[in-house]
């Protein structure tokens, strides 16, 4: 509610303006007149374009939580992550009878999803990748890389500190193709060894850097 208001505010600024700027009268005879109407209209795109971007990422965000939402009802389900490609894409995993789970949601194909706004998860979520891990061990998501979906295979009570990142880790990684687990049968798709790209190190290091400056000393 708070967000349709904030934005129904936005769009009544913004046609408050533009309204401003086109009511008040121009002299035919200047001659400047012409450059004066090219500058409003300019303008009036400018604000346009801000305006739907904003909407847009107002929609990216509300479509998030309502994801984030339905799997934190879901007690074996972990936080999704978000293709950076395609924001209508998550990635999230799930723990049951049959094992350690890797799921892609696309809300693009959720029927429910574009005729209400309701994301319906459980109906249209795609299986990658299955696999039976010892009782104490789990599957971990670490992020993307080049199509890839890169996870790590840990125990439950492992929990590192808050500038911990899952890329350096000393344990291997793993990962499975995205596009090829999406048109395979499932007990096709194997995971392989993840090796880290020199460049993503170093982003992985940076950030690590970043986030104990900013705790600063312990």
């Amino acid at each position: 509610m708070k967000r349709n208001i904030l934005v129904g505010l936005v769009i009544l600024v913004v046609a408050l303006g533009v309204a401003g700027c086109f009511l008040r009268p121009i002299d035919p005879d200047d001659p400047t007149a012409p450059l004066e109407l090219e500058e409003k209209a300019a303008k009036l795109k400018q604000e346009r374009n801000q305006l739907a971007r904003e909407l847009s990422a107002a929609k990216e965000e509300e479509l998030s939580l309502k994801v984030q939402l339905a799997l934190a009802s879901d007690s074996g389900a972990s936080s999704p992550i978000r293709d950076p490609e395609n924001k209508m894409r998550f990635y999230y995993i799930s723990q049951d009878g049959s094992g350690q789970n890797i799921w892609l949601y696309d809300a693009a194909k959720d029927e429910s999803y574009q005729k209400s706004g309701f994301v319906a998860v459980s109906q249209f979520h795609k299986l990658l990748y299955n696999e039976k891990l010892d009782e104490e061990m789990e599957f971990r998501l670490v992020g993307l890389d080049n199509g890839k979906i890169i996870f790590l295979e840990t125990g439950f009570e492992d929990s590192p500190g808050p500038c911990y990142s899952a890329w350096l880790e000393w344990r291997p990684l793993y990962s499975i193709d995205i596009a090829a687990a999406a048109q395979s049968d499932i007990r096709d798709v194997k995971r392989s060894e993840y090796k880290i790209s020199a460049a993503k190190k170093l982003e992985a290091e940076q950030d690590v850097a970043a986030c104990e400056s900013d705790l600063g000393p312990q």
